[in-house]
């Protein structure tokens, strides 16, 4: 998959946690990749990310690294809106889901690194 690895000198991470179960993780790692990644490449201030799955509590963790807090909060809301119905729409042609949301959020947040 081609994601850019999260650099260790990003200032803050993001930090998004969704239901993902075994038969749906194909589908959510390409869409992660076909929409999430080349997005997120043009944003100032990426710093790379991370994909993580639990298999034991079928969830999915994604962390995304930021050079500031400032870099990040200054996305625009439409932008972060708009890529998220085509995420949700690839995943919806993908796993064959009437739901609109088929991998709905469960906790967002963030951390800062130990210096």
């Amino acid at each position: 998959m081609a994601l850019r690895e999260l650099d260790p000198n990003a200032g803050v991470v993001e930090v998004l946690q969704m239901p993902v179960t075994k038969d749906q993780t194909n589908c959510w790692r390409m869409a992660e990749e076909k929409v999430w990644e080349p997005w997120l490449e043009q944003q100032s201030g990426y710093q790379g990310r991370e994909l993580l799955w639990d298999r034991d509590r079928q969830q999915a963790v994604v962390l995304i690294g930021w050079l500031s807090q400032s870099e990040w909060d200054a996305i625009p809301a439409g932008s972060i809106k708009k890529t998220e119905q085509r995420f949700d729409g690839v995943l919806q042609r993908c796993l064959g889901s009437g739901a609109s949301k088929p991998l709905p959020l469960q906790r967002t947040g963030s951390l800062q690194p130990i210096p």
